[in-house]
């Protein structure tokens, strides 16, 4: 009985289970956006344009008590939240880094997108390492034009980690979870045939492989090309000739 006073009680939990809204500019006008503190987006009054929060941390990030304080429906209502929030904090970092609007931004977006397909088959993967490495892949050639060079590769190693490191230390990741997004990057040993690693590539592979996928939607399959996926989600992606919209 006093575990469930003290949940109830918990600061952490209070602001996700009774919700108030918070005032957030939007990045776009800069008009206040009010978004409650159990959403991770809201729309401009003005604008109309998506406004994100930032991740903030709490007690329901490291308590070992966090799912039974909030139970399971909420517990997974708060990872979903922190997801779009830690995503939307990577994809401004690499926007700042390569310009908004830029080819590689839009590459990269593609990436991201056919990694969250592929995660959906995979449920072993861990997403946020994944969506992290798929984001941030572009910074291993900045120079590489979209389409071309963006799946992991040893000539990233350079520029690529150091870079990527930097924006997720500035994020708040750990080191682990620094460390294993740069050796996907760098196309490491110590991750080559772990399924974080397969969906990265895979992911890359869809994107820069768009004409290829086309052919396939049309009926017009390669063998060859599908054997070139490590994942079943990457395969299946292929052999339907799913494409995203730009």
């Amino acid at each position: 009985m006093k575990r469930e006073t003290q949940f109830k009680r918990c600061p952490g939990s209070l602001v996700f289970m009774q919700p108030k809204p918070e005032i957030v500019p939007c990045v776009a006008c800069g008009a206040d956006t009010e978004i409650w503190s159990d959403e991770a987006e809201g729309k401009c009054p003005a604008c109309g344009a998506a406004v994100v929060r930032y991740a903030s941390q709490s007690c329901v990030d490291w308590c070992r008590y966090a799912r039974e304080c909030l139970g399971d429906d909420k517990y997974k209502q708060y990872g979903q939240m922190k997801a779009a929030m830690r995503k939307h904090a990577l994809l401004n970092a690499l926007e700042q880094y390569f310009g908004k609007g830029g080819e590689q931004v839009k590459h990269s977006r593609k990436v991201v997108g056919y990694a969250e397909l592929i995660l959906a088959e995979e449920s072993t993967a861990d997403p946020n390492v994944v969506f992290a490495a798929a984001t941030l892949l572009a910074t291993g050639g900045k120079s590489t034009p979209a389409g071309q060079g963006s799946a992991p590769a040893d000539a990233q190693e350079s520029e690529g980690t150091s870079v990527a490191r930097e924006i997720l230390k500035t994020l708040g990741y750990t080191e682990d979870f620094i460390s294993e997004v740069c050796d996907i990057i760098e196309n490491k040993n110590s991750v080559r045939g772990k399924i974080n690693f397969m969906i990265v590539c895979d992911a890359a592979l869809l994107a820069n492989s768009e004409e290829t996928l086309a052919r396939a939607a049309a009926g017009s399959s390669d063998d060859s090309f599908l054997q070139l996926f490590m994942t079943r989600g990457g395969r299946r992606i292929a052999e339907k000739g799913v494409a995203l919209s730009t």
